[in-house]
């Protein structure tokens, strides 16, 4: 389970979600976290519900990719913007995605990927994307409804309809192709019994 609070080093315990969660995780930490994960390398370390893409510098992935361990990014977005958990549309940016992509992948970022939104959205992103890098692509949306902390299994995928979505993600050029919140053990077997074929051709 993830924390709900985050100690900074010499400062005060801050809750997850607030804008200092956002704006006040120092470089210095996520140096130090590379540092502590060398004895015992994961495969990647994702960043999931990235900040938001102010500038193109990015300091806090760069701080991430000195440990040398492979990076992926991952965006709440669709094509043209950002959206929503349950899909709504947030104000379009145009191609700030695609052109941020370019510079994860000129800084040595080793994916680019979108999450937690409905998986009717995610379709599109990919063939979009590949217009701006030649990153591995993924997808992992959500399946269901959030009520106020609890995740609600309502409105929601089967594991079959959630599998169709993923030959689409395939088909459209997705590389990584998962699940986030809601999506249940089924549907993760449905989506690799659908994608074997693929993978084995």
């Amino acid at each position: 389970m993830m924390p709900s609070t985050i100690r900074l080093r010499n400062g005060p315990t801050l809750p997850k979600g607030t804008q200092e969660w956002e704006e006040r995780v120092p470089l210095d930490y996520l140096l130090q976290l590379g540092e502590a994960l060398q004895a015992e390398r994961p495969d990647a370390i994702l960043v999931e519900l990235a900040p938001p893409i102010d500038d193109f510098e990015f300091p806090h992935y760069r701080a991430l990719l000195e440990s040398g361990i492979p990076l992926w990014i991952a965006f709440r977005r669709a094509v043209n913007g950002p959206i929503g958990i349950f899909g709504e549309d947030r104000e379009p940016d145009g191609d700030l995605l695609g052109r941020a992509a370019q510079k994860l992948e000129e800084l040595g970022v080793d994916a680019l990927l979108v999450h937690c939104l409905p998986a009717d959205k995610a379709h599109g992103v990919a063939p979009w994307l590949r217009k701006f890098t030649s990153l591995p692509l993924g997808v992992y949306p959500n399946n269901g409804r959030y009520d106020m902390w609890v995740w609600e299994w309502t409105h929601d995928l089967s594991p079959e309809e959630f599998a169709e979505h993923a030959r689409g993600y395939a088909a459209e050029g997705m590389n990584i192709i998962g699940g986030c919140c809601g999506t249940r053990p089924a549907h993760i077997q449905a989506i690799a019994a659908a994608l074997k074929p693929v993978a084995a051709g």
